[in-house]
């Protein structure tokens, strides 16, 4: 196994991950829901955190998106090396342009592993999202145990 395998089924690990993620993210939505209705806290409140766990599960489930797109591209690029794989890349860049726009003289050719380094930002933003969702039930259900009417 050369390099760029290694790097594309890292790639392809991390897009994979990103669809668990998504499912904990939208249970940690539907978990935070729940505690507000049971809760009686004043309602401009609840509309906040409500409101805020909802942003935050829109982000995680964007970049889940993102990550399920990039995961049968990467698929099929651990299954090539050398030569082949460079044609595939340049390939899909064209393409890429072509679909979404572009100079092709601002095309620059990116290695596979700046490639993958899109990919883990993009799973660590989908984390960011998730952990800001759980400490916005952290806070509900700690708030519910304070809340004096």
């Amino acid at each position: 196994m050369n390099t760029d395998t290694a790097a594309a089924i890292t790639a392809l690990s991390l897009c994979k991950a990103g669809r668990v993620v998504n499912v904990w993210s939208l249970l940690v939505f539907l978990a935070t829901i729940l505690v507000l209705n049971a809760s009686a806290r004043p309602e401009p409140l609840c509309f906040t955190i409500a409101v805020t766990s909802l942003v935050l599960a829109c982000g995680a489930a964007y970049h889940a998106v993102r990550l399920s797109f990039d995961q049968p591209v990467f698929a099929a690029w651990a299954q090539l090396d050398g030569e082949r794989l460079t044609q595939a890349t340049d390939a899909f860049d064209a393409t890429r342009r072509d679909v979404w726009g572009g100079k092709p003289e601002q095309a620059e050719r990116r290695s596979l592993i700046e490639r993958v380094r899109g990919v883990r930002r993009l799973f660590f933003r989908q984390i960011a999202c998730f952990v800001a969702q759980i400490l916005t039930l952290l806070f509900c259900w700690v708030s519910a145990l304070f809340y004096v009417p």
